[in-house]
């Protein structure tokens, strides 16, 4: 039975790898639980000698822009930021549009319940007044949300306009 196990243990042994190849041996001293895939020596690997290659010094024209690109290139960049600027520009438009829509729609649902609340107090409903004023927190807190955004968007629009309008500065430059 002893020599099974035995047997058992080595092909064990030789077939199992550890699952995290990173982890370090326990009790290792390499300084941590995980070491770099160089082994974590502490020596450094000594450069090969890297061989001259004869590199042209003029380069050769393949019909492509260089890397600076030309006018023609830098236009075509440039003007395609633009389109994709403007684009931007109309979605956030739409954006800003349904925003104030919404926070007029909230303010008005605000000023409704506010004015709810006002009469059913007056009349002695105190847990209508209660509801309404609850309603009329809500949206306000709706509305000021709403405003926040709409704010956010006019930024973005004001950078975005901007940008578009040094991108076609740069354009007329060219």
């Amino acid at each position: 039975m002893d020599e099974w196990a035995a047997q058992w243990t080595a092909a064990f042994a030789a077939s199992s790898e550890r699952f995290n190849k990173m982890h370090g041996a326990p009790g290792s001293g390499h300084g941590g639980q995980f070491v770099s895939s160089g082994g974590g020596t502490g020596t450094t690997k000594t450069k090969t000698a890297t061989t001259t290659h004869s590199v042209p010094h003029h380069p050769v024209t393949t019909g492509q822009p260089s890397p600076g690109g030309s006018h023609a290139a830098r236009k075509r960049q440039l003007t395609a930021k633009i389109h994709a600027d403007q684009a931007k520009i109309t979605t956030l438009e739409h954006e800003l549009h349904q925003q104030e829509k919404a926070m007029h729609a909230a303010s008005a649902a605000a000023a409704h319940h506010k004015s709810q609340a006002a009469s059913s107090a007056k009349a002695g409903h105190h847990r209508a007044a209660a509801h309404h004023h609850r309603r009329h927190a809500h949206h306000h807190r709706k509305s000021l949300s709403h405003r926040q955004r709409i704010s956010q968007i006019h930024t973005e629009l004001h950078k975005l306009r901007q940008e578009v309008k040094g991108l076609r500065q740069q354009v007329a430059k060219l």
